[in-house]
């Protein structure tokens, strides 16, 4: 009876489909990093911007690089949270306090990105309000820096 019991759970066994391996996805920091780029922006009070760019480089975000080929700018502190729903982001002046709050999302390839100022409630969403900036970043690719 052992050896029909041990037949039949080889034979199952080598008609089950093998086990996938986990797909590991970068996290959010690594997918971050690079240079992203914005068309347009949202102050939420009527104010909007154009044309911008942040470039990531491990904890810290720069921005307003003076051209296409400068990648730095005035540098910032960044710190994420991916455990949270949606996930946050803190941007702190180059080594110290927080300045804005924020949250952000990948889709697909853009980076969608809302925050206001210290001192106000941390966006909850991305729909239009008075004092939260919504910004949509597209990646800039190597052959376009």
């Amino acid at each position: 009876m052992k050896a029909l019991i041990l037949a039949m759970c080889a034979a199952t066994t080598a008609l089950a489909a093998p086990v996938p391996k986990e797909v590991k996805r970068p996290s959010d920091a690594v997918r971050m990093q690079g240079l992203w780029a914005y068309d347009t922006y949202d102050a939420g009070n009527g104010a909007r911007g154009t044309s911008g760019r942040w470039y990531f480089e491990k904890e810290k975000m720069y921005s307003g690089g003076q051209n296409i080929t400068d990648k730095k700018g005035t540098p910032y502190g960044i710190v994420l949270r991916i455990e949270t729903n949606p996930s946050q982001m803190d941007i702190t002046t180059e080594n110290g306090p927080v300045i804005c709050y924020g949250i952000y999302k990948f889709d697909g390839d853009d980076l969608h990105i809302a925050y206001v100022g210290n001192g106000v409630e941390r966006p909850k969403d991305y729909a239009p309000a008075n004092g939260k900036t919504i910004i949509v970043f597209k990646r800039v690719s190597e052959d376009k820096k």
